[in-house]
């Protein structure tokens, strides 16, 4: 379960936008579920056999004797949940997420300080859209300049005075620069479009320029006057979004022109943290190099470092570190580069922050530290160096639960016998009372419930009940 470093930052960034678009899939897809299922408990009047199997009959027959108010009340909710359903599946964007119930919400982990957005462009290559949909019918300058088709905007130029706008805010400029269609872009500037035009998003065409490396055209824009201060509707810049999407030569040009290097949007994320982040290494050096200040803080006190440790991009750590970053700076719950890297598996983050001098036993607010972490997450390569380094092996949560606890209750069995070579109290008990042989219990991992057993832990009392997770950990 170690990850690998981050040496393919689109990558994934691509795995990241198909996880979150699944997630938003399973999120309306369960609500579309629910509603259809209430409509027919509804329209049937049937319950849903229970867990024992053995009631379904019963419960079909009580439930055809009921009065005709519940299934009315049902069907109400089923199609109230099913026009939502039907809503939200329209709406849900890339960046919805679903988010499941874990038994131990203080040890999930934390939310990851999100990249800037530079108002919803489309992706690099699409050329039919400047928002984050095709523009509608009814805006042809707009269709023409997206498909790049020069000949049939110089028709519709000549034709009709220039109609910029399509009905969705998309402009024909953008439209042209985001598909990469320079000639086209040339033609509107030419007949009067809008040096600072904004879509929907309030991007503008020189933002759409830098997000998509268009740098011939970038720089057209640039010379006719374009705005480099210009902010989308979440406060992005052009610099962020050239940033954002690796654009070296946007950068270049940019920063030549006098853009701040330090401006934040309205999530506190600057081009420096967004380089950081996606691991373009170029763009990092070059925005040290232009004076960016490496310990600026994001709304949820998150550094560049911690946005590169957490990605496991090993060389813009090193070039954060070498510019003066804090190795043991802290983000809104107290975890610092070295948990955030052992918490994601990053084994060679772990070891360049380690050399570095991050702290082995630092600890979150919650007290989870880096060995917990690993302990969870099951990487033992991150778990030896940590333990190497001089990891306390029963340091404890603020709930009294060890790095044990957390091995035991995702399975690890590997993690088990290295914890108890280094000393870890096998019979440990929490605050609650609860043991790690309690937590492999509850969690259904019967092996590891007989490798502790062998290893001397107490038999857990009252294996023969439910035991509920909460009551034992967290």
């Amino acid at each position: 379960n170690c990850q690998p470093g981050g040496r393919s930052a689109r990558g994934t960034a691509r795995r990241g936008r198909r996880k979150h678009a699944r997630g938003a899939g399973v999120c309306v897809i369960g609500m579309s579920m629910t509603s259809r299922a209430l409509w027919r408990r509804a329209s049937m009047a049937v319950h849903e056999p229970g867990g024992d199997g053995g009631r379904a009959r019963a419960q079909a027959t009580r439930a055809r004797s009921r009065t005709s108010l519940p299934r009315f009340v049902l069907a109400a909710v089923g199609v109230v949940l099913l026009g939502l359903s039907r809503a939200l599946a329209t709406a849900a964007g890339v960046g919805a997420r679903c988010f499941a119930w874990t038994p131990t919400p203080s040890t999930a982990p934390a939310p990851r300080p999100r990249a800037a957005s530079v108002g919803r462009l489309p992706r690099r290559g699409q050329g039919d859209a400047g928002d984050a949909a095709p523009a509608p019918p009814g805006s042809p300058l707009v269709d023409a300049a997206a498909a790049g088709d020069a000949a049939r905007v110089g028709r519709l130029l000549d034709e009709t005075a220039l109609q910029d706008a399509a009905p969705s805010g998309q402009t024909a400029l953008i439209a042209a620069v985001a598909g990469g269609h320079d000639d086209v872009a040339e033609q509107l500037l030419a007949a009067g479009a809008p040096l600072d035009g904004r879509n929907a998003n309030a991007v503008t065409p020189l933002i759409a320029a830098a997000r998509y490396c268009r740098d011939g055209i970038l720089a057209r824009l640039l010379r006719a006057g374009a705005s480099v201060r210009s902010e989308t509707r979440s406060g992005s810049t052009a610099l962020i979004a050239a940033a954002e999407g690796g654009c070296a030569g946007a950068v270049e040009q940019l920063l030549a022109s006098g853009a701040d290097v330090d401006h934040a949007n309205a999530e506190g994320v600057t081009a420096l943290m967004v380089a950081s982040q996606e691991g373009h290494l170029e763009i990092v050096e070059r925005m040290l190099d232009a004076g960016a200040e490496v310990e600026l803080l994001t709304g949820m006190n998150a550094t560049a470092l911690m946005l590169a440790s957490q990605r496991g991009h090993s060389e813009v750590i090193a070039a954060l570190l070498d510019a003066g970053a804090n190795v043991n700076s802290t983000d809104y719950r107290g975890a610092t580069p070295l948990i955030l890297a052992a918490q994601q598996g990053r084994a060679e983050a772990v070891s360049l922050l380690l050399a570095s001098g991050a702290g082995v036993n630092a600890q979150r607010a919650d007290g989870v530290t880096p060995l917990m972490m690993a302990s969870q997450g099951g990487c033992v390569a991150i778990l030896e160096e940590l333990l190497a380094a001089g990891a306390e092996v029963d340091l404890e949560r603020d709930d009294g639960g060890t790095a044990l606890f957390f091995a035991a209750m995702m399975g690890r069995g590997l993690v088990i016998d290295k914890l108890l070579a280094a000393g870890s109290a096998v019979d440990h008990i929490a605050r609650n009372g609860a043991t790690a042989i309690k937590m492999a219990q509850v969690n259904g991992h019967a092996l590891v419930v007989n490798q502790l057993r062998a290893a001397g832990a107490s038999r857990v009392k009252g294996a023969g009940k439910a035991l509920d997770v909460n009551d034992l950990f967290g």
